[in-house]
């Protein structure tokens, strides 16, 4: 078992190296400007490794977090999802935008206040601005953005309540950290009377989250998520709609954003780990190998969010089959797991080494030749990686 044993360390070790060194197939600064707001906005973007090596079938979901300005929190935030989504398996690989408010506009982009001679409000505009241009543009540039999360702290975390109560429909996420909401007014009102259209019609239910540290200078946060947990809790149960009112002891109002932020998605997201952790613990052994296919197929179809097989799924699950001398098996996990991932070139020489294991030399002779193709135009492998799958080539060729 010497060369699966050579598979599971480089895949191991280049998970290692995501968590120490980033996960980002890349990271942009794009300048966007807005009809509505009037302005150039410096959004940033983070663009995962698994996205680089996707198909279209591949989903992806999209992080917002509001506040990009605030330099440390953000990067704090943004490497929190990094580990998550890398060696900490937490979140499937997530594009991150990051979206700054210029500290004069803040609060006017984020109130219900008119300008003179205006029609429309500031958070009114930040509204139209996020679903009228920049998510439609990140769509059309970012294929496979498939579900959608806005996380807001204080008064974007406010503005994260407004667009619950007016934009249910149009994501699918909402993380209100340390915010408010705005004392019997529109966004109040719609918690209140409960009448979100279309909920119970949704693939997946919408999901929403609370905080508040309990510190003096988060009272008034919290005295408003306490009142609103109260409603919730007295609704009861509404189809298509999950929430969760998360509270941290000894978070004051700055820290209460990264401390929660970590909490709410490893919530939203938890469906994917816990699938892939009754299978490696119980279904491998106990579901039969003929239909251990379909039945992943079917856990995963099963999440409340569009679940796709991510390289250290697809590993672990086909080491166990590989290990049983169920190759057959393991070669319809790994075709699975390329499906979404035609481009890794470490899954190519995995099924490469399993169809030489099944005698079949055609097919280890395409995987081999895919992979040479993959690992020419491969640009996120460095020379160590790039070295250790030229030895396994080594080792499994002819």
């Amino acid at each position: 078992m010497k060369r699966i044993t050579l598979s599971l360390i480089f895949a191991l070790a280049t998970l290692a190296l995501a968590a120490q060194t980033g996960n980002w197939a890349r990271t942009e600064s794009i300048p966007f400007y807005s009809n509505y707001i009037g302005d150039t906005i410096d959004i940033g973007v983070h663009i995962p490794e698994g996205y680089y090596y996707s198909s279209p079938q591949a989903s992806f979901p999209l992080i917002v977090l509001m506040d990009k300005q605030n330099a440390q929190t953000y990067a704090y935030n943004v490497h929190t999802i990094d580990f998550l989504s890398g060696v900490g398996g937490q979140l499937p690989d997530c594009i991150v935008v990051g979206i700054p408010f210029d500290n004069e506009e803040r609060y006017y982009l984020t109130s219900l206040r008119k300008r003179e001679g205006e029609s429309l409000s500031g958070i009114e505009k930040t509204e139209k601005f996020l679903f009228e241009e920049l998510i439609p543009y990140l769509e059309d540039n970012y294929p496979g953005i498939a579900y959608k999360v806005i996380a807001g702290h204080s008064r974007t975390g406010y503005l994260a309540n407004y667009l619950t109560a007016k934009r249910t429909g149009e994501f699918d996420v909402a993380l209100s950290l340390s915010g408010f909401y705005d004392d019997g007014g529109p966004v109040s009102q719609a918690f209140e009377n409960f009448e979100f259209e279309g909920l119970p019609e949704r693939k997946y239910p919408f999901k929403y989250y609370m905080s508040a540290g309990i510190s003096r200078e988060e009272t008034t946060y919290k005295e408003d998520f306490d009142a609103m947990s109260a409603r919730l809790e007295a609704m009861g149960p509404r189809e298509g709609f999950y929430w969760r009112y998360l509270l941290n002891e000894h978070a004051n109002h700055i820290t209460n954003y990264s401390q929660a932020l970590f909490l709410a998605l490893s919530d939203a997201f938890s469906d994917y780990p816990r699938i892939l952790n009754d299978w490696l613990h119980v279904k491998l052994d106990s579901v039969p190998a003929d239909q251990a296919l379909a039945a992943f197929q079917e856990d995963l179809a099963s999440a409340s969010y569009p679940a796709t097989p991510d390289i250290l799924s697809t590993y672990s699950i086909v080491s166990h089959y590989f290990n049983q001398q169920n190759y057959e098996v393991a070669a319809q996990f790994l075709n699975y797991g390329i499906g979404y991932l035609p481009k890794e070139p470490s899954l190519r020489l995995l099924l490469a080494d399993t169809y030489k294991k099944m005698g079949n030399a055609a097919g280890m002779e395409q995987e081999l030749a895919a992979y040479r193709d993959l690992i020419e135009k491969d640009e996120l492998l460095d020379d160590a990686g790039r070295e250790e799958l030229e030895a396994w080539y080594e080792q499994i060729k002819p």
